[in-house]
């Protein structure tokens, strides 16, 4: 399984061409962060 990660720094940012194109590529889980609530976690959570 494929699995993709979208990231905007701000949280007025849209994430649509990012997880379009991950889906494209064939990403069957995406996760999306907006903001600087990102940390290492939420990486390994993906992983």
């Amino acid at each position: 399984m494929k699995i993709g990660y979208a990231r905007g720094s701000t949280q007025d940012q849209r994430l649509e061409l990012q997880t379009d194109a991950l889906a494209r590529h064939g990403c069957e889980r995406i996760f999306q962060i907006l903001g600087k609530a990102w940390s290492a976690a939420v990486l390994f959570l993906c992983l």
